[in-house]
């Protein structure tokens, strides 16, 4: 994804918010809501071009909170 995409998938979430709240929030919650749509769009793009090595478990394997069948 290069950063035009980034921009353009920022611009379409904001324009969510506004279709769906304009008439609900406040301009300062605006401006807190657009720094967050902002970091969930950094960090999705962060975890969509992370490289996992080998020693990562896979998510199915590793259940650490599962109990004894006999618990």
């Amino acid at each position: 994804m290069n950063i035009n995409d980034h921009e353009r998938e920022k611009e379409i979430m904001w324009d969510l918010v506004n279709l769906h709240f304009t008439n609900l929030i406040s301009d300062d919650q605006v401006e807190k809501i657009k720094e967050s749509i902002a970091g969930i769009l950094t960090d999705a793009n962060e975890i969509r071009t992370a490289k996992l090595d080998d020693s990562f478990p896979l998510l199915n394997s590793y259940q650490p909170f599962r109990g004894d069948a006999n618990e």
